[in-house]
């Protein structure tokens, strides 16, 4: 919580972009109370899937982005749960937001 107000403060490095107490400061310190918790939930459901997926879609000869758009088709519910538990992180700190 106070990573974002160190960072955004006038001696932090990105101090001289003058964003503390502002709307994009709001945004920026959303983005990163949130970030962790979408990155872990949709690397675990990605990797939960059968691994027989990727090795037939290589097999076929798919193209990367096809890969990864099939992949990422396969684990939408932890997708899905990722993004909710992010609002509900997003929502729950709100004193983040106040003191940025």
């Amino acid at each position: 919580m106070d990573q974002e107000y160190l960072l955004l403060s006038s001696a932090g490095p990105f101090g001289f972009l003058r964003l503390l107490y502002t709307p994009n400061a709001m945004v920026i310190a959303q983005t990163m109370l949130t970030f962790p918790v979408v990155c872990g939930i949709t690397i675990s459901s990605v990797l939960s899937l059968n691994p027989s997926l990727r090795e037939t879609l290589i097999s076929l000869s798919a193209p990367e982005f096809w890969e990864a758009r099939v992949l990422l088709k396969e684990s939408r519910i932890g997708l899905i749960i990722g993004i909710i538990a992010a609002f509900g992180v997003a929502i729950s700190k709100v004193g983040a937001i106040m003191m940025v």
